[in-house]
């Protein structure tokens, strides 16, 4: 398994994480095409304030990936994620 991350400062609004992790999705299961047993998952976690730190919304968007795959892989899943709460809600 493989597991890569995508952190930008420069992503303002949540629609825009969202649409970004879309094209993220498309790229990525457009270059799997030709391996059938292999795709991508992707796990956007939108956090308005840095109010936690970097391993804990790491966790938040791998959480999210896995919600993914157990629900058929080749997709995103989208959370926004407020300052009280719970990367489990």
């Amino acid at each position: 398994m493989n597991r890569s991350f995508v952190l930008s400062p420069f992503i303002h609004a949540s629609d825009a994480a969202v649409e970004a992790g879309r094209k993220i999705s498309i790229a990525v299961n457009t270059a799997l095409e030709e391996f059938p047993l292999v795709s991508g998952s992707i796990g956007v976690a939108w956090f308005r304030e840095s109010d936690r730190l970097f391993p804990d919304m790491l966790k938040a968007a791998d959480e999210l990936m896995y919600e993914v795959k157990e629900r058929g892989k080749s997709s995103i899943r989208f959370k926004p994620f407020t300052a009280t709460s719970q990367s489990k809600s």
